[in-house]
């Protein structure tokens, strides 16, 4: 049985909705360098949030150059190898290897996280773990990149190791990241919804940083909420509160809220209403 290496949750905040991509649609694993010699997994996430316009980090899991393994995308379709992100993983790697050596920490970290998911993939090989040259026309991921002590290192595959493992189940009691536990309780899990979620808390000046993640995500959970004096304190309507901090007041905006606060099967009802403007004004 292949162990599952440790993966690092960096508590990355996605501007999207990912779609979920099953180990059965896998064909490949994509290797890769971000061409850059210093960012690190924050830094690419950021690039490819601002500079290229996607809902976040493009690859499934960033390997920095201690060998820490960061989950990007994890199993969600990826944004690394155009054509072919339905069908593949893509793993980044921290450094440009057409003029940096990869490190030996890198090589003992991307055998381990390879080695494992091809334990995961019912269709995958070592032969199938692939650069991205192989695919499309770029140079990533650079000359120096050990595709060979990679390959040679990866375990030949068992019967036991190929059975396939679906995606990990994600519940709320048990997660780390803001984006499942929302996900979780079939809240909207997008960057605007959680920076008003941020303001009905009290934590302040929300940018989706881990710590305001980690704070937003214990909150929620816990039930506690800060009071948020810059609203009506004397109205008795949940609609006029929100629309009195310039915030949807909408049904289903009011129904999510809902959700997030823990109050079920939320249909409106009056006493549902107040339950809610109760928690909005943290009282």
């Amino acid at each position: 049985m292949i162990m599952k290496p440790k993966i690092v949750d960096p508590q990355l905040s996605f501007t999207g909705s990912l779609t979920v991509i099953r180990p059965s649609e896998v064909k490949k694993l994509v290797q890769h360098h971000m061409a850059q010699p210093t960012w690190d997994v924050y830094d690419v996430h950021q690039y490819h949030t601002n500079g290229n316009g996607w809902y976040g980090i493009g690859y499934n899991w960033w390997i920095a150059f201690d060998g820490t393994i960061y989950e990007g995308r994890g199993w969600h379709v990826g944004a690394h190898c155009r054509g072919y992100n339905e069908t593949t993983l893509g793993i980044g790697y921290q450094g440009d290897f057409t003029k940096q050596q990869m490190t030996n920490a890198q090589l003992k970290a991307g055998i381990a996280l390879n080695n494992w998911l091809i334990s995961q993939l019912p269709g995958v090989s070592v032969r199938d773990i692939v650069g991205h040259k192989d695919l499309v026309r770029t140079i990533c991921p650079g000359d120096h990149f050990r595709m060979k002590e990679l390959k040679d290192s990866i375990s030949a595959p068992t019967a036991v190791s190929k059975q396939p493992a679906d995606i990990p189940s994600v519940t709320p009691a048990t997660t780390t990241s803001i984006v499942d536990y929302l996900k979780s309780i079939n809240v909207d899990a997008s960057f605007r919804h959680r920076k008003q979620l941020a303001q009905y808390h009290g934590v302040r000046n929300y940018r989706g940083t881990a710590a305001q993640n980690i704070e937003l995500l214990n909150k929620i959970r816990n039930g506690r909420t800060a009071v948020y004096h810059k609203g009506d304190m004397q109205t008795p309507s949940v609609v006029d509160y929100l629309k009195s901090i310039n915030q949807d007041s909408s049904f289903p905006h009011r129904q999510q809220l809902a959700k997030a606060f823990g109050i079920t099967n939320y249909q409106g009802t009056a006493a549902q209403n107040q339950q809610l403007l109760k928690q909005l004004r943290g009282r």
